[in-house]
Formats: C-alpha cells, structure tokens, sequence
C-alpha cells in the first residue's frame, strides 16, 4: 500500500508532561512557586501613622491638658476659697479627749507650716498632722480627710483603758500597752491598781508586764467572778510571779500565781481555801506555784 500524502495527514498535537505538584520533590516547589513578598513599605507606613497620632494627641489634648493642671495647682493652693479656719474642723470618735484639745494639736504647726486656721486646705499635710494627733496620749490612731471647699474631717480612735497604775507615787490610767493616761475628768472607772511599771521601764519590758496581766485577767475572768472574790491589785514586778491581792467582804488574802496555768491555780486556791481555814483560821497569803502543794501563811492574831 502506497503511504498517504503528507498533505492528507492530520496533524497530530503535540503532548508534553505535565507534572502535578504532589509529583514534585520539595527543591523543585520552592523553585516553582513564587514566595510571599515581605511588606517591609507597608510597616513602616503603620508604624508612620501610629507617630502622627501620639504627636496629634500630644498637640490636641496633653498640651491643653498640661496648661490647664499649670493654671489650676495655684489657684487651689492661693485663692481664700480654700482657706481652712478651726471652725472648719470636724472631730469624731472622741470620747474622753476634748474636740478643742485635737483642734488645739492641729494647730502646732510644724516647722516651716502654719497652723490650721490660716491654712490652705490642699496646702495641708495630712500625715504631719496625723502624726500630730498620735502624740496626744489618748489618741490611738488618727485619720484625716479634706472635704470640699474648706473642711477638714478628723476622726479618733483612742485608747482603751484596762486597769490603773501606780507609778511614782502617783495613781493614773493604763492601756493595753502600759502607755500612761490621765484620768478625764468626767469619767469613773472600776480597776485593780497594778504596780512594778515605771517611767524608767523600756516599752518591751512594759509591754510584757501588761501582757501578763491580761493573761492573767483572761484566763481567771470565768470562774473568779462567781466566787465572790474580786481583784483588788496586781504586782508585776516580778515577771515570773504575778501576785494578786484578793477581796471578799473584809477578808483580803495575797496569792502568788507565778507566770502561767492562772485559771488551774485559782480553781487551786477556791478548792483548799475551806481545808486551810480550819487548819490555820485566817490566810493571810498563799503561794500557788507549786503543782502538789499549797504553801500557806496564817494571818497574825
């Protein structure tokens, strides 16, 4: 057979391969597919934009803002509006201390400030004068409070009076802490009278005087009441031998306690104390420091 004319062929199309991508190995992807551009114009355009609004802030709003804190610290602290007069100070929690003695310490200025009656109000130190008021004995704490236009708000905790005290030669209150109070005019109170606290004791060394006592108070406050025996004084000369003269009626007897176990050596005392009557008559002191035994003086006929 004759082959046909090359004219008559069709022509045939060309075929190439194709690839697909999961045929390729991983150097020919990277080299095929075109990376991500880095938007280095686009940041620095943002970080541009981002400085124009700090410097239109600054300009629009701390600028004005600023001017207006220069115009008005002055006036606050010169215009008479704010001046303070005693009359403007208002004083609460005080019971025993008078208003016009805290009025009176506010206006013991310290040095380089005037007193509260021709102070201005936003002038004013809070914390000197707090530390005014915490000098007065009485005074506890003290906390302070400027009220708007002119006020001066003052309010006391004081100190709470536990017993009184015997200290040389004198007979004045005592708080918790042996700090030493002048008894208010106007006030009555119930204590026993303690003594070994003097002006010369360290504030430790008063401290665990009057730490003892309230021991000794807390833990015989159950059952003493009850007996009928009520504390008439207290020695606390002795840290290690708290003695206590006790009262019921006529009778007074003297009772060495020690340092600790108060409530086991009262019940001690009110237990034996019918057994050493009818052994000695009248106790006038008995020594309860020691676990099994009582030791006991006789009062002198």
């Amino acid at each position: 057979m004759a082959p046909p004319e090359l004219g008559s062929m069709k022509a045939m199309p060309e075929t190439h391969d194709v690839l697909l991508d999961d045929e390729l190995t991983e150097d020919e992807l990277l080299y095929h597919r075109r990376r991500r551009p880095i938007a280095v114009r686009q940041r620095r355009l943002r970080s541009l934009r981002g400085i124009l609004r700090v410097v239109r802030w600054m300009v629009g709003i701390a600028a004005p803002l600023g001017w207006g804190v220069a115009r008005l610290v002055p006036y606050l602290l010169t215009s008479p509006r704010f001046s303070l007069a005693a009359h403007d100070v208002v004083v609460t929690g005080n019971r025993y201390v008078p208003s016009e003695e805290i009025i009176a310490a506010l206006q013991a200025a310290p040095a380089g400030h005037t007193a509260v009656s021709s102070a201005n109000l936003f002038a004013l130190s809070l914390k000197e004068r707090q530390q005014q008021l915490e000098a007065l004995p009485w005074v506890r704490s003290a906390a302070l409070a400027r009220t708007y236009p002119h006020g001066l708000l003052v309010h006391i905790t004081e100190r709470v009076p536990i017993a009184f005290a015997s200290i040389d030669g004198r007979v004045v209150l005592v708080d918790g802490e042996g700090v030493v109070l002048e008894k208010p005019a106007a006030a009555a109170f119930n204590f026993p009278v303690l003594s070994g606290l003097s002006t010369t004791d360290s504030t430790e060394g008063r401290r665990a005087r009057m730490a003892l006592y309230q021991e000794f108070l807390r833990e015989t406050s159950e059952e003493l009441p009850d007996s009928g025996w009520q504390i008439s004084e207290v020695d606390l000369s002795d840290t290690d031998d708290l003695k206590a003269l006790l009262v019921r009626n006529a009778e007074t007897i003297l009772a060495h306690f020690g340092h600790r176990d108060f409530a086991e050596r009262l019940h001690s005392f009110l237990a034996l104390l019918p057994d050493m009557r009818k052994a000695v008559g009248k106790v006038q002191s008995v020594d309860l420091r020691y676990r099994d035994q009582v030791v006991l003086n006789p009062q002198e006929k």
